[in-house]
C-alpha cells in the first residue's frame, strides 16, 4: 500500500481556504448588496408621488377619469384613461414594510359602485419585465430589484408579505369631490400614510 505523501495533504488543505476565501467574499458581497438595498430604500423622498390623475367628467352615475403613473425619478411610468360606473373614485394600495420604511404598490381603482375586486387591476400597468417600474430612478443594487421584484410578485398572486396592508385613498362625492379638470396627487409618505392632495 502506497503512502500518501504531504502533497495531497497539501492540495487539500489548499482546496479548503480556496472554498473558505469564497464564501467569505460571496457573505461579504451579499452583506454590501444587502446595505445598498437597505440605503436605496432609506433615500426614499420623504414625499413619493406615484400617481396623479384629473377626473373629465362626473354624470350620470359614471365617473371618467385620466391617471398618470410615475417612477422615483419623476418619468411617466403609464397612462390610463377610463370611465367607471359610480360618482366616488378610490385608489387602492398594497403597503408593505422595508427597512424601517413602507413601500407602496398602487394596487387598483374602484368606485362607491364597483367593489375592489371587480376594480382595474394597476400591477399590470407598471410591470417591467417583473420589476415594479414605479420604483425605478432609485439605486436598490442587484439583490435589491431581485428582492423588490418577489415582493411584486408575491401581491401580483395575492399572497401579502409578512407585516404589509392594504391603504384605500378616495374621493367622498358628497363632502369633498374631486373637482373635474383639477389635477391631484397621491402622495406616498416612506414612514407611512398615503394621501390625495391638489397638485
Amino acid at each position: 500500500m502506497k503512502r500518501r505523501g504531504p502533497g495531497l495533504f497539501m492540495a487539500v488543505l489548499l482546496v479548503l481556504a480556496l472554498a473558505f476565501l469564497g464564501l467569505t467574499a460571496l457573505t461579504a458581497l451579499q452583506k454590501a448588496e444587502i446595505a445598498r438595498l437597505e440605503r436605496g430604500i432609506q433615500s426614499l423622498k420623504e414625499e413619493l408621488v406615484p400617481i396623479r390623475f384629473m377626473v373629465l367628467e362626473r354624470d350620470k352615475g359614471v365617473v371618467k377619469a385620466r391617471v398618470r403613473m410615475y417612477d422615483l425619478a419623476g418619468n411617466e411610468v403609464d397612462l390610463l384613461e377610463m370611465t367607471w360606473p359610480g360618482t366616488e373614485l378610490s385608489f387602492d394600495f398594497s403597503v408593505v414594510p422595508a427597512s424601517g420604511r413602507y413601500l407602496a404598490f398602487p394596487r387598483r381603482i374602484f368606485t362607491d359602485r364597483l367593489a375592489p375586486s371587480s376594480g382595474t387591476n394597476l400591477f399590470p400597468r407598471y410591470d417591467r419585465a417583473g420589476f415594479p417600474g414605479i420604483f425605478e430612478g432609485a439605486e436598490f443594487g442587484r439583490l435589491g430589484r431581485t428582492r423588490l421584484s418577489g415582493l411584486f410578485q408575491a401581491l401580483k398572486e395575492d399572497r401579502e408579505p409578512s407585516g404589509s396592508f392594504g391603504s384605500v385613498v378616495h374621493d367622498i362625492a358628497r363632502i369633498a369631490a374631486f373637482e373635474p379638470g383639477v389635477v391631484y396627487k397621491v402622495v406616498v409618505r416612506p414612514k407611512g400614510g398615503i394621501e390625495i392632495l391638489e397638485d
